[in-house]
């Protein structure tokens, strides 16, 4: 994930040639070969916005990663979450809600909370996230 937002960061901040970077790309390992065009982005703007798409599937991946191990060491499902219950549970509520924003859109994200004890504010650390008020269908950002 580190990578993904230093890319992004680093094209936000430094613009490159699109034309140098957007070429016909072969690559060949034992034996597979990938074979890319050229000019898949019409604009540098485009290289930017695919960068942050390429941040949001990482922190997907992270979101579902941490909601298999967190389901694997307390054996909950999500039925049986309750966001109020304690801290424990409501990382695990929020975890599940990030990974279904995921679920829902790999490369664009948006919130799908289905059931209203989801809808409530989480505390982790000393930030808290308020989810009283998105509506599904709402970018997750």
């Amino acid at each position: 994930m580190s990578f993904a937002i230093k890319l992004w960061n680093f094209l936000s901040e430094h613009p490159i040639d699109k034309d140098a970077f957007d070429i016909a790309l072969t690559v060949e390992d034992e034996g597979s070969r990938v074979c890319l065009p050229h000019n898949e982005f019409e604009s540098y703007d485009e290289v930017k916005v695919a960068s942050e798409h390429n941040v949001s599937i990482c922190f997907g991946v992270a979101a579902n990663t941490l909601w298999e191990a967190m389901r694997e060491k307390t054996n909950i499902e999500a039925g049986q979450l309750n966001p109020d219950a304690d801290s424990a549970s409501n990382i695990a509520s929020l975890t599940y809600m990030i990974r279904c924003c995921f679920a829902h859109g790999p490369a664009a994200p948006v919130w799908q909370i289905r059931g209203e004890k989801y809808k409530t504010q989480y505390r982790v650390g000393n930030k808290e996230i308020d989810l009283r008020g998105i509506a599904n269908g709402t970018p997750f950002n």
